[in-house]
């Protein structure tokens, strides 16, 4: 479910089981939610030479940081162990 699919509704505490699960990998699964990305670039033109801390771009973070976000979906095991306190769907782009 985390890899092929943007982040799905889960059940509140059943294990595998979802209220809505939407096809795909949608842009939140890189760049983070794109939300106030779309409100400031409507609000005002930013020139293409500044970096827009709204969004995550790749090219903008560091090679682990980078990583990070492609592991999220392709070092996937038999198993997965969450640390304390997180949830399958928790990671962000950006995040270790």
């Amino acid at each position: 479910m985390s890899c092929h699919n943007a982040y799905p509704e889960q059940i509140p505490f059943v294990s595998g089981k979802f209220i809505n699960v939407p096809e795909g990998i949608s842009c939140e699964r890189c760049h983070r939610a794109g939300a106030l990305h779309v409100e400031e670039r409507l609000a005002e033109f930013t020139p293409r030479d500044s970096i827009d801390l709204t969004i995550i771009n790749q090219t903008h973070l560091s090679i682990s940081r980078q990583i990070d976000v492609c592991q999220q979906s392709h070092t996937t095991g038999a198993a997965t162990v969450l640390k304390e306190g997180r949830g399958d769907f928790d990671f962000r782009p950006g995040q270790t």
